[in-house]
């Protein structure tokens, strides 16, 4: 997967970050696999959980688990942003792991 990603993140700690449910999220991470680069955005600059996702120059969300809200899954749609899920606890995993994501339907 050669996609920029979007995930939920408690505190920035980097790649050690934790993964969380955008819903519970109080940061948003953005991996770009292009460039190698993780950016980390607070809430506060982008919104709610559902403008988020619209404001972001994004082609992915990871979401931890395999459940999402109907709402944000609505809106990915909408703009044609996959939903992805997986196993992956932190954004480390997820760049080491993006090729073994799985999409939601």
């Amino acid at each position: 997967m050669n996609m920029r990603i979007a995930m939920g993140l408690k505190k920035d700690y980097g790649e050690q970050s934790k993964i969380v449910a955008l819903g519970a999220a109080k940061l948003i991470g953005i991996y770009d696999p292009n460039k190698k680069n993780l950016q980390v955005l607070s809430r506060k600059d982008c919104g709610d959980c559902i403008s988020a996702i619209g404001s972001l120059d994004i082609e992915a969300l990871y979401q931890p688990v395999p459940k999402i809200c109907p709402t944000i899954k609505k809106k990915a749609k909408e703009r044609g942003i996959k939903l992805m899920t997986g196993t992956c606890k932190t954004v480390k995993a997820i760049i080491e792991h993006l090729c073994d994501l799985k999409e939601l339907k």
